[in-house]
This record gives C-alpha cells, structure tokens and sequence, in this order.
C-alpha cells in the first residue's frame, strides 16, 4: 500500500501520542482521503451516532477515521459522561495542501465529576461516510489551526446561534 504525502491534522489533547497522529493521517489519506466537509446535516447525523455510541468504545471507534487512535485515546479519556452534550456552533476547517477539509463541530456538556468541558469535533467525508478525527467529546478537545502551530481553529459560535 502507498501512502501520499499528507500534512497531520494535531488534535490538542493531553497524552496525545504523535506516533497516533501520523498513523491517523496516513489512514485517511490511504483510503482516498477527503475532497470536502460533509455538509452540517450530514455531520449532525453523525454525531447523534456518536453520542449514541459513547457507551460502548466498540461502537463509538466505529465513527472514527482511524479505530487505532481512537481506541489509544480512549484509554486516557475515561467513561463518557451520563449528560448528552449539546452542539455550540460548527464551523468549516479548510487547512489547504495535502490535509484533509472537514467541519468543526463543537460541543459543550458537564462531566459526571460536575466540571465542564467544551470540545472540538472534527467530521470528515471517507467515502461515502462521515468520520470523525476522534469521536471522543468529553474530554475538551481543540482542533490545531495548522499540522505544525499551537493555534486553535476559532469558529464564531456566536454566529450560528
């Protein structure tokens, strides 16, 4: 199998392995990549799959882009939150070159320790399903701006209310 050159898309999260990251960008690309975000109902649709799977890392890694990074973050994530979070705003993440587009949901809910947590979802089109980077969303997520910045994507939440 040959894998085309791809810049990583970075999810900011602690433990975050870039071996991980790598291995989620040549995944991706492998299978065809991405030529546009899904469209917001598409994504919106996959992410009620998402909340709905949460109890189960089995099904929830089903919604992933990659099922290895995935079920490596879910290691250090811990068990989803009872509360079903709620979408902010969504916005489209267009990084340019080889990465691959998508639409960055974000999301807000309260944990089971009672703190907040705020994440960001990146879904991406793989054929003809909707993918998420890491389906993981109680664990406060950001979306890198570039493969190689410390800036977060900015999505205007006030916006999309």
């Amino acid at each position: 199998m040959r894998f085309s050159r791809s810049r990583v898309v970075l999810v900011a999260l602690p433990g975050l392995v870039a071996a991980l990251a790598l291995v989620l960008a040549l995944d991706v690309r492998s299978r065809g990549g991405a030529g546009a975000p899904p469209s917001v109902d598409r994504a919106r649709a996959a992410l009620d799959g998402v909340i709905d799977s949460a109890g189960s890392a089995e099904r929830l890694c089903e919604w992933a882009s990659s099922k290895l990074l995935c079920a490596g973050l879910l290691q250090d994530a811990g068990a989803a939150p009872e509360e079903v979070p709620r979408l902010l705003c969504w916005g489209d993440y267009a990084p340019g070159g080889d990465s691959v587009p998508g639409l960055v949901m974000r999301v807000h809910g309260t944990g089971d320790d009672g703190q907040p947590y705020e994440s960001d979802l990146l879904a991406i089109d793989v054929g003809q399903d909707v993918r998420f980077i890491n389906p993981i969303y109680w664990t406060g997520t950001r979306i890198s701006a570039t493969g190689t910045s410390g800036a977060h994507v900015e999505i205007d939440c006030e916006a999309r209310l």
